[in-house]
Parts: structure tokens; sequence; C-alpha cells
């Protein structure tokens, strides 16, 4: 037996190494390989409890199959409380399905808690290989960005092809803290490759307009400097450092302050002592209903259709009802982009238009300005016409930003009526309905979806139980000073923020990220510990 032991020890590492690098690799390709790799490390586990019966049974089966000795327990209990919300639910159809695709709360916590630790080494590859997937995913999606394989698209989100863009670039900010981690102390050579990698992260992000990635992984990064700093013996790079910190942030916030100064100026004069006649001699649309304006000009003031759809086929041989590849009808975007250029919807704002606008107006941009702005520009600018938009009574439906504000709205509203105990863990899809039917809610019925918060979701399934259980979960994580490690606290910062906009748990990717990442970085708290706790 101790031969036969002797000789199925390498092929266990083996396999035990494999296993964590699907695990890990799949997280930004997979749900299926996600799967798999928990899977994988599960018969692991049985494997050692058979190579090593004799050790097991000295200590006792109950003893090697105890729980987690550290606060990553709390996931189970999280996940111990699904179960219990379905003592009242109605849906137990959804209700399974919850219980299903959050089993790794419950999973991930067990393995590690059960395997063999690894050597720092092996921790360190499998990290490698994380940040080797992540360049090879963010590769691929800049190839279907950039329609190098002939994959149409057009929303420029859904080019992230693998899981959800709000998902990847959780992922991808966690890659530069991982990259930070293990290279800033290595010289200039990983100094580079953290330049490297957050160049080439924050380039898609900023080309995809996720909004959500480029703050995370700029949250990360100045999180990380901050622990950087402490090591400096130089008082004056310390305080250039805080001062570009501090100065950064400060900037971005009077640039976005500034632009939405100019887009929301009101216009000189009410939309009812607008001309009332175009040059041709039609009638204008006037639309008080819709007040829409956009840097002092009513989008829906000064519009005479017939003659400016008979002037655009003209010019084009196109007829403005057609629709763009984004979805929406030429109509649209020639109207918000004659707006944009302060002319009237009619034979003079068309004909003031250049071939090249004519262009522009063809790809979908709805302002001349878009031409020459990045992703994270066009981001705000949509940004800012989905506030005016709804400001001026808009249907949200579609609008990511505003539309969350009706989603939130009806999470208070099932909140308001089940604040102690929720609703139970397969009812939240019901009870959003009824919310949003009894608020008679503008969204219509594609988009009335839930809360995009994950906060709000655990107290509207679970009451205040749930919350403050997530909270904990959150909280525990920072104890007794494990904030001090950048890796892991840079993680914890990652998934709170991102539970802000969203319902990470509500997702295979996302309940995985949070489920392996809490415990995986835990798993190598301990090889970090002397650096730092100088």
């Amino acid at each position: 037996m101790s031969l036969l032991r002797t000789q199925a020890e390498p092929i266990l590492l083996l396999l035990k190494r494999v296993g964590w690098m699907i695990a890990i690799v799949a997280l930004p390709f997979s749900n299926t390989w996600m799967s798999i790799g928990a899977i994988w490390m599960g018969c692991i586990v049985v494997l050692e409890r058979v190579l090593y019966a004799h050790e097991y049974r000295q200590q006792g089966w109950l003893r090697s199959f105890a729980l987690p000795k550290d606060h990553s327990v709390w996931l189970m209990v999280l996940y111990v409380l699904s179960i219990v919300g379905l003592s009242y639910t109605e849906d137990w159809s959804h209700g399974m399905w919850d219980l299903r695709m959050k089993l790794p709360l419950l999973i991930w916590p067990l393995i590690v808690a059960w395997i063999s630790p690894l050597r720092p080494e092996y921790k360190k590859q499998i990290w490698g290989a994380y940040l080797i997937a992540l360049c090879v995913a963010v590769l691929i999606c800049t190839g279907v960005y950039l329609r190098l394989f002939g994959k149409a698209w057009s929303d420029v989100r859904s080019t992230s092809i693998f899981i959800s863009h709000i998902r990847f670039g959780m992922m991808l900010s966690l890659g530069v803290a991982v990259a930070w981690q293990y290279g800033f102390d290595r010289g200039w050579k990983g100094r580079i490759l953290i330049a490297v990698l957050v160049t080439l992260f924050m380039g898609y992000l900023i080309a995809i307009e996720s909004l959500t990635g480029v703050l995370l992984i700029a949250v990360v990064v100045i999180w990380n400097m901050l622990f950087q700093m402490r090591q400096w013996s130089s008082v004056m790079w310390r305080r250039l450092a805080l001062l570009v910190l501090v100065g950064v942030p400060v900037l971005t916030a009077g640039y976005v302050l500034r632009e939405a100064s100019n887009y929301f100026q009101e216009p000189a004069v009410a939309m009812t002592s607008l001309p009332q006649y175009s040059a041709g001699g039609e009638r204008y649309e006037l639309h008080p209903e819709n007040p829409l304006a956009i840097r002092g000009e009513y989008v829906y003031g000064r519009i005479a259709p017939n003659e400016l759809h008979r002037v655009w086929r003209q010019r084009t041989g196109i007829e403005a009802e057609q629709q763009l590849e984004n979805g929406y009808p030429i109509s649209a975007t020639l109207i918000r982009y004659l707006s944009a250029m302060h002319q009237p919807k009619d034979s003079v704002g068309v004909m003031a238009l250049s071939d090249q606008d004519i262009r522009y107006i063809l790809s979908g941009m709805t302002s001349p300005q878009q031409a020459e702005q990045n992703g994270l520009e066009r981001r705000l600018e949509a940004i800012f016409f989905e506030l005016a938009s709804y400001q001026a009574g808009s249907d949200p439906s579609g609008h990511s930003i505003t539309q969350r504000w009706e989603f939130w709205r009806a999470a208070r509203h099932i909140i308001a009526q089940h604040p102690w105990t929720g609703v139970g863990t397969g009812d939240t899809k019901s009870a959003f309905q009824a919310a949003y039917d009894e608020l008679h809610s503008a969204l219509d019925a594609k988009h009335r979806l839930r809360a995009h918060n994950q906060y709000l979701t655990q107290w509207l399934t679970f009451g205040v139980v749930g919350l403050a259980l997530w909270l904990w979960v959150l909280y525990a994580a920072w104890r007794r000073g494990q904030w001090r490690f950048p890796l892991w606290s840079s993680f914890l910062l990652i998934t709170a923020l991102s539970c802000l906009t969203e319902d990470t748990l509500e997702s295979q990717a996302g309940v995985t990220f949070v489920a392996f990442f809490y415990v995986w970085i835990r798993y190598g708290l301990n090889d970090q510990r002397e650096k730092y706790t100088q």
C-alpha cells in the first residue's frame, strides 16, 4: 500500500494542479467549465480520502470532514439561507433553479477545507494561468470588436462573447490586483507587466464603453498604490504619488460635472415660442409632452417630418424609416444628430449635413462629436441622454441607468411589503412582476427585470436576516486586519462595489467569482502575511 501511495502521490498532485487550472481558467470563458472544475476538484477530495485513508481513520472521519475554520463558512450559511427560503416560497421551480445556480457557495468552501494545500510556487503558477486566460479572452473579444472573425454585432458590449461584460470587468480588475501582488516587487520587468495588463484591459473596457469595469480597475490601482506607498522611504515621492491619486479623481469629477453642465443646458426659449413653419412651408410638429433638451436645443422641436424624410431620401436614396444595425430607425438618429448641430429637423437641416455627417448617421452616431470620442466619453454621453430622457418623461426601457431606478423602485416596494422575512427563494421573479403592475411602471415586459443590486435582492428575498448576513460576509473578511492584504481587500472591494449595480450572486459567473476567489485567495493568504503585517 505504501508503494502504491508513493507512486500515486505525484499523479494526485498533477491532477490537483490541473483541477485548479481548469477552475480558474474557466472563469472568464465558460459556465460549463466552471462546473467541470468544481466536479474535478470534488473528485480529488475523494481520491485523497482513499489514498490517505489510514491517516484519516486515525484522526477520525468527522474531523477530516469538518467545516471550514475561517469565515468562508459564512458562504455556506448564505447557501443554507436559500434552502430555508424554500420553506415559504410558492414557485418551487424557480427556487430549485436558484439553489442549483448558487451551489458554488456551498461547494468551494468545502473543497478548500477538505483538500490538502498546494505549495506557494504552485499557487503562483495557477495565478499565472489566470492572467494568461484573461489576456487570451481580451484578445479574442478585441478581435470580435474589430470584426476580425466575421462576427457582426450591434451592441458594443456584446463583444464580450464568453460572459457578461460586467462579470468580465470584475475578473479583469482582479487580474490587475493579481499582477500587482506578484509583479510590483520584481523590479522593472514586473512593473512593465502591470502597465501592459492595465493598458490592455483598460483599452478593451473603454472600447466597449464598460464604465463599471473601468471604475473597478481604477479603484484597484488606487488601492494597491496606497499600499505600495507605505513601503517608500522618500517623503517627496509619497506626497507626489498621493497628489496624483487624489488629483486624477478630482479632475475626472470636474470634467464630468463640466460636461453635464453643458449637456443639460436649458434652451433659451420655451418650446411653444419656437418658429411655427419650416423654410419649405411645412408646419413644425411640437411635442410639449416630451420637452427633451440637449445642450440648449429641443430634440423634438422644429420637426417637419414630411420635408425631413423627402430631402433625406433625395440626398441618400435611403428611406428614413429604415433600421440601422443597432435596431433604431434612421429618422430617430437623424433627429438627434441635427439637434446636436443646432439645426432644424427639415430640409435646411438635411442640406446642412456633409457627406461625412451622413456616413456618421448611417453608422449610428447621434452627434458629430461622437466621431472624436473614446468609448468612455460615448458612454458618458449615453448616460446623460438617458437621464435627460427620463427627466423629460420618456420610457426608460432599455436604458441601463434609468431602468435601474425602476428596478430599485420595484425592489423597495417589495421590501415595504415583506421587510422581515422577504418573499422567499423562489418568489422573487413573480414578486417583481406584481410590483411593476402595482406601481404602473413605464418599463415594457422585456425589461421588467430584477433589482440589479445584490443588497436589495438579499433584503427582498430573505428579509433583514438576508441583508445582514450578506453584509457580515463582506465585513467579516475585513476583521482583524485582513484588509491589510491588498489582493484580498481588492477582491472584496470589487465584490462590494459590483453589488451596488448588479445582482452578483444571481448568475453562475457572478456567484462562482465570489465563492471561488473568496476561498482561493484566503487559501494563500498566509503566504503574504509577513510582507503585509510589518
